[in-house]
């Protein structure tokens, strides 16, 4: 399993974004809900590693932005405007990473990637 994805098609900048992942184990197979400890959300800005919209270490465990299948691991990440803030105004874009970490088996376990993504700042954001 690779410790960062890229994402390569860009995200609005301030505009609801859907990202999916695949929680899994150390044999690269997909961790079931009921398995599963603790999943959480860290959310910043590649370069200067700035926390976005206060996502450190956020419970994602079907919890707030994030919704995982009963079976397979399947991770759905549903980012709000808020999270997809461009941090310096006078940036064309930002990479941003979405820190994914989990526990399983009793906590005994762990698990957790990268995936990164461009932000573009858009002219006009309502």
């Amino acid at each position: 399993m690779a410790f960062r994805e890229t994402l390569t098609e860009p995200k609005a900048e301030g505009k609801t974004a859907k990202i999916t992942a695949v929680i899994e184990d150390e044999d690269e197979n997909g961790v079931a809900l009921a398995n599963l400890t603790t999943v959480t959300l860290t959310l910043f800005e590649d370069r200067s590693k700035a926390i976005i919209n206060s996502r450190n270490q956020t419970d994602i465990k079907n919890a707030g932005p994030g919704v995982i299948s009963t079976t397979g691991g399947n991770l759905t990440l549903t980012l709000t405007p808020d999270d997809m803030a461009i941090l310096v105004a006078s940036n064309d874009a930002e990479r941003h990473v979405a820190f994914i970490e989990w526990t399983y088996s009793s906590g005994t376990k762990s698990g957790g990637y990268e995936i990164a993504f461009t932000v573009t700042n858009l002219a006009k954001v309502s």
